[in-house]
């Protein structure tokens, strides 16, 4: 998995992760969208264009985290 992919698609709801996994592998056999990496880009975008805030609630409670442990 991409590097950026990988860093985006660990921040998902478990719901969403599903899906992720699902449309990357529908891209990559059924749609024969090759290397795997485009077919998993190509499944983050699907998710982001369905749900645009489905990386927010993670970004924030990161930067919180990062914040309070730059407070120690």
């Amino acid at each position: 998995m991409d590097e950026i992919v990988e860093k985006l698609v660990i921040r998902l709801s478990d719901t969403d992760r599903e899906y992720f996994e699902e449309r990357a592998g529908i891209r990559f056999y059924d749609g024969k969208i090759h290397p795997v990496e485009f077919a998993e880009a190509m499944a983050l975008l699907d998710i982001l264009y369905q749900t645009p805030s489905a990386l927010v609630p993670s970004y924030i409670e990161g930067k919180l985290n990062d914040k309070e442990n730059n407070d120690e």
